[in-house]
């Protein structure tokens, strides 16, 4: 796992490593491995052949690092890109000021903003559009706390479930997902 996570910071050194890459990476790994063929499969000679050469446990690493490379390119690398905000740096008398800055973040949909990053583009359409349309009262709910979108579905989404859900559900969901990209 180190060695595909470093390898693949190293094609992405803008992005880098960001926390939540190694659980993709992992389950990824773990679906690759158990993959390997086990046992006498009742099937074609020809068939069996060319399941072992997919299957061949000395190619684990790179077929696990391909597959996250893969999964990164189709749309889960812009998720990791960093938060850009365009508020100023502050200055050395304000460091320990007791004045608090208003949160624009907070009960206004930015999924449209141009200088917000993709995760918190998505976090926001989530929230602001497609909760608020399946569960008002659990939108409100978060509109009355102020509780940024970004707090609670950054993780899922970065991780794809994958800490939410058992690890067999996880599995599930995930091949639903990949099933409807094709």
């Amino acid at each position: 796992m180190t060695n595909a996570l470093f390898t693949w910071c190293k094609l992405n050194p803008i992005i880098s490593y960001k926390q939540g890459m190694h659980e993709l990476l992992g389950l990824v790994l773990f679906v690759v491995y158990s993959e390997q063929a086990q046992g006498i499969l009742e099937i074609a000679e020809d068939a069996a052949q060319c399941l072992n050469i997919l299957n061949d446990p000395n190619y684990i690493e790179a077929d696990t690092f391909w597959i996250f490379k893969r999964i990164m390119e189709l749309g889960m690398m812009e998720m990791f890109q960093p938060v850009v905000s365009n508020k100023p740096k502050s200055q050395k008398d304000k460091l320990f000021s007791w004045e608090t800055e208003r949160n624009d973040l907070v009960n206004q949909d930015k999924s449209n903003e141009e200088n917000a990053s993709p995760i918190l583009k998505r976090c926001h359409k989530i929230h602001h559009r497609l909760l608020k349309a399946i569960d008002k009262d659990l939108y409100d709910h978060l509109e009355e706390e102020k509780i940024e979108p970004q707090i609670y579905l950054q993780r899922y989404i970065r991780c794809m479930l994958s800490r939410e859900l058992s690890f067999p559900n996880t599995i599930i969901v995930w091949d639903s997902i990949f099933a409807c990209i094709g």
